[in-house]
């Protein structure tokens, strides 16, 4: 399912890209200096941020430099926050991201998705201490903390289309929706009673309760997103150069790798 969902995703992101007006500038200049510039959003580790010497890390920035080291270049990271990489107006600072970005149709109109590179589970977790949230269900007409213009928020208000169209069901009625600028004060939020829930990714959820936060999962996904590479729109052979070397990351296993160092599970498939 994992492969079939990113064949769809490369085809559906390749089709909103406009013809590039610097077809091969790009790869050239690649090439020529050994140098490329990736973003990074040090958001919370596991996925991304800083480690104990302050320096960046986790699997989106590993993934990011296997990328440029099969670009045959060097990679230094521009450092941006999510809403920017969301937008497409990245000014040249840097040309690709992996940066947890869902694809949706809407997000294709700024950005070009070559390649999906993993799987995002959405979770809702609650005070391991609140017995009165068993259930998804039992959330509804909640105060559910999220971080702002994301998947999750879109699930919570109803709006949410799968990337390649896989479908949503959707399990919370009614929830007050509490909007935050990061998955780390959404889920802090809980901590503090500020919210009875939080919808998040698996991983962010995990690592918060490894770190000592009073947090349990409620049984059961909300949904399953792809994540993929976000490039500048107009540039269709860098993108397919990109594609390429990610569906090569699929096959020889280096994603499931780096994904098992960073999360200790296989994100790159659906999970049962």
């Amino acid at each position: 399912m994992a492969l079939s969902l990113l064949r769809i995703a490369v085809a559906s992101s390749l089709i909103f890209a406009p013809a590039a007006a610097h077809a091969a500038d790009l790869l050239t200049r690649i090439a020529a200096s050994g140098a490329v510039t990736a973003g990074a959003v040090p958001d919370q580790l596991p996925t991304s941020g800083y480690d104990a010497q302050g320096q960046l890390a986790g699997f989106d920035i590993d993934v990011s430099r296997e990328i440029g080291k099969r670009l045959g270049a060097a990679v230094t990271f521009a450092v941006t926050d999510f809403p920017t990489a969301l937008s497409g107006d990245w000014g040249g600072r840097f040309v690709y991201c992996a940066c947890s970005i869902t694809p949706t149709k809407e997000r294709t109109q700024r950005l070009t998705f070559p390649a999906a590179y993993r799987f995002d589970a959405a979770v809702l977790v609650v005070r391991a201490d609140n017995p009165a949230i068993g259930t998804i269900a039992a959330a509804s007409g909640k105060r559910i903390g999220v971080k702002a213009d994301t998947t999750f928020e879109q699930y919570l208000k109803r709006d949410l289309v799968i990337f390649a169209g896989t479908p949503v069901t959707y399990q919370i009625e009614r929830p007050a929706i509490v909007p935050f600028a990061s998955k780390e004060e959404s889920i802090d939020a809980v901590v503090a009673g500020k919210a009875d829930a939080a919808v998040t990714a698996l991983v962010t959820a995990r690592g918060a309760i490894d770190g000592g936060a009073p947090l349990r999962i409620v049984p059961g996904f909300l949904f399953f997103e792809p994540v993929a590479i976000a490039t500048a729109k107009g540039d269709a052979p860098f993108d397919e150069r990109i594609a390429e070397i990610v569906q090569r990351m699929h096959d020889d296993g280096t994603l499931t790798e780096l994904s098992l160092k960073w999360f200790d599970i296989d994100l790159t498939r659906v999970l049962n």
